[in-house]
């Protein structure tokens, strides 16, 4: 039977995390793709396949996504093409599975879960990781605790306002 939530951070090191409401930590981890520019066709199959993998193994309710960035604001041509190549096979493998897929951008998930949307450079990452150690969570990869904080936002998990003023 489906349920709990898959959230996935689409990057070159996909991120994911899985797990029900009521569970702290979820299940995450990052999957390691070979470099895509070096054999995208590889880069792409081996994405599906861990896509199709996690399906398989954790059968869940609905598939959330970080909103993906606009081709323009990617850092260079590969990336832009990437993102798109991920994004279609997610899209496509969620509706072959007839799974329901949720785009969130990531300031709202930030926001919500952690008190604040907006970061220069570099603070985002350090948010994400100060956020999840408070939780008790120990993620070592920077796209697995993004996806971890994206499915706290599916579960339920909102800032309080005093964590919202620390955050300020």
């Amino acid at each position: 039977m489906a349920g709990g939530v898959l959230f996935l951070d689409l990057a070159a090191q996909v991120g994911w995390a899985y797990g029900r409401e009521g569970d702290s930590p979820p299940l995450v981890g990052a999957w390691q793709l070979p470099v895509a520019a070096a054999d995208p066709g590889r880069f792409f199959a081996l994405f599906n396949n861990a896509l199709l993998d996690a399906l398989t193994i954790h059968d869940p309710e609905y598939i959330g996504v970080e909103a993906r960035l606009p081709a323009i604001a990617q850092k260079s041509e590969a990336a832009a093409v990437n993102a798109i190549g991920l994004w279609a096979i997610l899209a496509e493998t969620a509706w072959r599975w007839e799974r329901r897929l949720v785009q969130r951008s990531s300031g709202t998930i930030r926001s919500a879960v952690i008190g604040r949307g907006r970061f220069g450079k570099g603070e985002a990452k350090d948010a994400v990781e100060a956020w999840c150690v408070s939780q008790g969570w120990n993620i070592p990869n920077h796209n697995a605790r993004d996806a971890a904080v994206g499915w706290a936002y599916e579960v339920g998990f909102r800032a309080t306002k005093a964590s919202k003023a620390s955050a300020a």
